[in-house]
């Protein structure tokens, strides 16, 4: 093969046993793996800018020939951790949510919820970086990733968009799956698997190498092993159909 299949992840904590499963690959010369947001991630498989992506499966609509290249991905069931409203008033007296810039699947969550389960109207509001210094009196403020874990201490009220959900519907959350804008070969179709499989038996080991995020509220070993399900099953699956459902209907 004389180009490298180019493939688009996050940095963030709950896909680092996806990369350290890349990196010890025997196979990894065949792949050029960048790191973006996850709003990135989309945009540069939908620009076609890369090839493979761990993004939300709404995109596919706006792929011209995609292809759900595994069942493993980023999930969860009940509370996930890291992607949150955080506020100093209860969910019911918050009037304007700022966004988080980075993932427009959490946005959309985000206001099925209000609307669907809290039932409140916001106002929401764009954000760029340093908007969580804008949390204050009625104004919470959506953030995702690895920048929720040393913040739990410092908010009255967290609101965790996972556990919102399956408190809604009963059913599991698909965040992202591995997505190719492109047919594969069965040839990288059997090599991607067998990385990904590979990846669930280094999680201890990206659980040593980030033990300095633990802290009184938040477990890295637990959120790798329990709050974050990276292979999805019928649940997670019918959690998604609904989402869309509520998506096309929001």
């Amino acid at each position: 093969m004389s180009e490298k299949i180019k493939i688009s992840a996050v940095s963030y904590l709950n896909t680092k046993p996806y990369l350290k499963g890349f990196e010890l690959s025997e196979n990894k010369d065949l792949f050029d793996i960048q790191l973006d947001y996850p709003a990135d991630s989309a945009k540069k498989l939908i620009d076609g800018l890369v090839d493979i992506a761990l993004v939300p499966v709404v995109i596919l609509p706006k792929l011209k020939t995609p292809q759900i290249i595994s069942n493993f991905g980023i999930g969860a069931l009940g509370s996930v951790k890291t992607v949150c409203v955080f506020s100093n008033c209860p969910i019911e007296e918050i009037e304007t949510i700022y966004l988080d810039y980075q993932s427009k699947t959490s946005v959309q969550l985000i206001q099925i919820l209000t609307k669907n389960y809290w039932k409140i109207n916001p106002k929401f509001v764009a954000s760029e970086i340093g908007f969580e210094d804008k949390i204050k009196g009625n104004t919470a403020a959506l953030i995702i990733g690895d920048r929720t874990i040393p913040i739990f201490n410092l908010y009255s009220y967290i609101y965790d968009l996972s556990e919102a959900w399956y408190n809604y519907c009963g059913l599991g959350f698909v965040f992202a799956q591995w997505i190719a804008n492109k047919p594969l070969s069965d040839e990288i179709l059997k090599t991607l698997e067998s990385v990904f499989q590979n990846s669930m038996e280094v999680i201890d080991d990206v659980i040593i190498e980030n033990k300095h995020l633990n802290n009184d509220f938040f477990s890295v070993e637990k959120y790798l092993k329990e709050n974050i399900h990276f292979q999805l099953s019928a649940t997670h699956f019918n959690g998604l159909e609904k989402f869309k459902e509520l998506s096309s209907s929001n």
